[in-house]
C-alpha cells in the first residue's frame, strides 16, 4: 500500500487498511502479514511478525516484517514462513 506524498496526513492510508482487514476477514483470512514502518503500522495493532513464530524467507530488520491476527485479537503461534511470488522479489532484488 501506498499513498502519494501530497495525499498523505488525510486519512486515506487508515481507510486503506481498516477496509483491507475487513475485505481479508469476509475472505476467512485469519492473517495480515507486511513489511513496513512499524512506527506506523503498529497503530492498527500490527506486531512483529516473529511474536506469532511468522518467518520471513529473506533476511530483514524483524521490526518491519509485521502481522497481525483479523480475528478479534487472538494471539495463536502459526509456525509458518511467509511465500513471496517470485515477481515480488525480482521486483525487490531479494533472493
Amino acid at each position: 500500500m501506498a499513498v502519494l506524498a501530497q495525499f498523505q496526513k488525510q486519512g486515506i492510508g487508515t481507510s486503506l487498511i481498516k477496509t483491507g482487514h475487513k475485505i481479508a476477514k469476509k475472505m476467512g483470512f485469519e492473517y495480515s502479514i507486511l513489511l513496513g514502518n512499524p512506527e506506523y503500522y503498529s497503530r492498527f495493532g500490527y506486531k512483529p511478525a516473529s511474536e506469532f513464530n511468522i518467518l520471513c524467507p529473506f533476511d530483514t530488520l524483524k521490526e518491519y516484517f509485521m502481522a497481525i491476527n483479523l480475528t478479534n485479537g487472538k494471539n495463536s503461534i502459526l509456525n509458518a514462513k511467509v511465500e513471496y511470488p517470485k515477481e515480488f522479489l525480482r521486483a525487490t532484488g531479494k533472493p
